[in-house]
This record gives C-alpha cells, structure tokens and sequence, in this order.
C-alpha cells in the first residue's frame, strides 16, 4: 500500500510540474489579436511577438471578392503594423493563402500567413 501510495504521490508531483510548465508556455504564445477597416473589409492581425507570427484575416461581406484589391489592402495593412511594432521586414508565405467562400452570409474570407523580422530595438 505504501509503494502504491508514494508512485501516486509521484505523479502527481510530476503531473503538477507538467502543467506549470505548459501555463509558461502558453502565456510566451499568445497571439496578441487587433483588426482594423480597409474599405468594405475588415482586417483582423493575430500577432505574437515572441515569434514574429502573423496570421492575417481578411473578411469581406456583401462584395464581390478581388484577389488583386485583397492582396494590396492586406500588404498596405501588414506595413503599417510591422512599422508600429518596430519591424522592418515581412516575409510572406503565399502557399499557406486560404479563400473561403461562405454564401449563407454572402461572405468572403482570406488569410494569408506573415513572418516579422529585424527589429528595430534588437539593433
């Protein structure tokens, strides 16, 4: 009964350490999310600092869809936040670029996927 006792008292110490270990993590990699308009659209940013990752959520509703006007709000959008938080540089990743077409609310959905890098305060 002792040993049972003291492998149960064992894990959970070890089950305890575990899951403060994974709050730290957590709170290091949580995306930071703010949206701004650009026009009929609105655009929605899912930051984490820590990474440089940016999620990048274009929404447009009631509007034919552009990919061209699209893509040049969400560049114009993603430099003025890069500027803000002190990044020089982007890095785009066009093959992770998602459409999504939803015709019960007559709404357009794009997300294309960004990496922030050389920050300023780092030089």
């Amino acid at each position: 009964m002792k040993k049972v006792l003291s492998i149960f008292v064992i894990l959970f110490t070890v089950s305890i350490m575990l899951f403060a270990q994974d709050t730290e993590k957590s709170d290091a990699l949580k995306f930071e999310v703010s949206t701004v308009d650009a026009g009929n659209a609105k655009i929605e940013f899912s930051f984490n600092d820590l990474t440089g990752v940016l999620r990048v959520t274009y929404t447009l509703k009631t509007f034919i869809f552009n990919l061209g006007d699209a893509d040049a709000a969400i560049r114009d959008a993603v430099i003025k936040f890069a500027e803000e938080k002190g990044y020089f540089k982007y890095r785009v990743y066009p093959e992770e670029d998602d459409v999504r077409y939803f015709q019960e609310t007559r709404t357009t959905r794009y997300k294309k996927f960004f990496i922030l890098y050389d920050k300023n305060r780092l030089q």
